[in-house]
């Protein structure tokens, strides 16, 4: 059957390449709604002048993908603004790649917000942009189930989401937080959390533009640093694995520093509840403390754990042993002690304890091989025989 007349005359105006007679554009998805076919799903590339109006004749939208450049236009004007509503919305991504200024600013918290069906949200403005992104604009969307909002500059999370029941996947990497969000306590069905690198810059980027955050004046940041401690690189930028960023430092090092960062402890993540959470990346922080003894008890489906780069310390519990672990990331810490055996048994296919120098105890043969030895660079851990290694007989021949 053609396309909806209205629909049609839409994509014709919004792009060149579509034949409005059917849905045959790789960029387009169709289905009948209410005995016509509609367009329920698009992505646009950078589109020149001004799409919004078109858009918004799009009411059967289910998806929406659109990268915003230097050419597109955003909405300014309240009527414009309210009238990007699509009752049907389930899924939003917007890609900035061009600097978001007040109009662009204006348009994400006005829009997202409006868009109350929406089931996943995903927003990437340019890297190191200093705008302002209130969360609370979201406040609405209580269906949400995927939210991903990178380099938002996000202060905290609103009392608002403890009503986010439905919340499956929460990614904030590289916004301000500072503290675990206990708004978000008890949520029953969340999975996955990612919040790493909060405050990231680089210092090139500090003296071209500064921002309200990692202030550019020297004396400024003397203040806060002798309040809440030095800067120091992120891992990547240590290790020389962050291309184009030059390897091992420099001007274009990527740093974070305390008062923009994540402090506390781990048992303060361990006191949200979260009885469904497989995945939690917290790397790049100022975490502190121990590593909780009964994090297998309170996060018994815990899979994927990143705490690399943080200021953690003690030993790490044998009782982690007990969990089904993907990945175990503790490299750059604090760590000391003995590492009990039992983790070399869980064949964790991703495990780091590099470079926490008093970290002791040997390594079971077999448990371990090349690249995975490369996890234990900077301890005091050696491979050791099977009588050595802490295990069963019967265990240690099974490894």
């Amino acid at each position: 059957r053609p396309l909806d007349e209205g629909d049609a005359e839409a994509l014709q105006s919004l792009t060149s390449n579509v034949n409005p007679l059917d849905c045959t554009w790789s960029a387009v998805a169709c289905a009948v709604v209410r005995g016509r076919v509609r367009v329920v799903g698009l992505y646009l590339h950078e589109p020149r002048g001004d799409p919004w109006v078109q858009l918004a004749q799009l009411s059967a939208l289910r998806g929406l993908s659109v990268s915003i450049g230097r050419h597109t236009r955003v909405p300014a004007t309240d009527d414009e603004l309210e009238r990007l509503h699509w009752p049907e919305l389930e899924a939003l991504s917007f890609h900035i790649n061009d600097h978001v200024d007040t109009s662009r600013e204006r348009f994400l918290n006005k829009v997202l917000g409006a868009q109350t069906t929406l089931r996943a949200l995903h927003v990437q403005p340019s890297k190191y942009d200093d705008f302002q992104f209130d969360l609370a604009s979201l406040c609405g969307l209580v269906e949400m189930q995927i939210l991903q909002l990178a380099d938002m500059n996000i202060h905290y999370v609103p009392d608002c989401f403890s009503r986010f029941t439905n919340l499956r996947y929460l990614y904030l990497p590289c916004n301000y937080l500072t503290e675990a969000p206990k708004a978000l306590t008890g949520l029953p069905e969340l999975v996955a959390v990612v919040a790493f690198r909060q405050g990231e810059y680089t210092p090139c980027h500090l003296k071209s533009r500064g921002n309200h955050q990692v202030p550019r004046d020297l004396r400024d940041r003397q203040v806060l640093q002798q309040t809440y401690g030095t800067c120091k690189s992120i891992w990547e930028s240590k290790a020389g694995l962050d291309r184009p960023f030059r390897p091992g430092g420099g001007d274009n090092a990527r740093v974070i520093c305390p008062w923009v960062a994540i402090r506390g402890s781990i048992k303060d993540w361990l006191d949200l509840g979260w009885p469904k959470i497989q995945k939690l990346w917290l790397d790049g922080n100022f975490i502190s403390g121990k590593l909780p003894e009964d994090l297998p008890t309170v996060w018994p489906h815990m899979q994927s754990l990143d705490l690399y780069n943080n200021e953690l310390e003690g030993s790490i519990p044998a009782s982690w042993a007990a969990l089904r672990w993907d990945k175990l990331q503790l490299h750059d810490n604090h760590l000391s002690g003995p590492v009990p055996p039992e983790l070399f048994g869980t064949r964790c296919c991703w495990f780091n304890i590099a470079w926490n120098r008093n970290l002791s105890g040997c390594v079971p043969p077999g448990t371990m091989k090349q690249p995975k030895l490369r996890g234990l660079v900077g301890t005091q851990l050696q491979i050791c025989s099977p009588s050595d290694s802490g295990l069963t007989d019967r265990r240690a021949e099974e490894l």
